[in-house]
């Protein structure tokens, strides 16, 4: 009976093409990574810590519920105060407030608030 000893080797063809795949592995790995990241970083994941905000003061436009530099139209309740800078206000339109005339000064310094 007779014995044979194989030796394997690789041969430069072989090295190439495992260069190339470890390239392409890396290159995916990479791309996968970043991917999580981005998602990461747009879906919340628990509990998130926000700076404290400061509430925005909105002067004598708090009063409005209804405040427009142009015109006001259509129909319903406002419940607040109704104001126009420059434009008229529906007549169909009531309030539980004060509507002022277009013009009128407080409307004018709510929309410079």
């Amino acid at each position: 009976m007779k014995t044979y000893l194989v030796t394997a080797t690789k041969s430069r063809d072989d090295d190439s093409i495992h260069r190339y795949d470890s390239r392409i592995f890396a290159r995916a790995q990479l791309m996968l990574s970043c991917f999580v990241l981005a998602i990461a970083a747009v879906l919340p994941c628990g509990t998130l810590l926000a700076a404290a905000s400061e509430p925005v003061d909105l002067g004598t436009a708090a009063d409005f519920g209804a405040l427009a530099g142009g015109a006001i139209t259509g129909t319903g309740h406002v419940t607040g105060d109704v104001g126009s800078g420059t434009g008229a206000i529906a007549p169909a339109i009531t309030s539980d407030g004060t509507i002022y005339p277009s013009g009128d000064a407080v409307a004018v310094t709510a929309l410079a608030d």
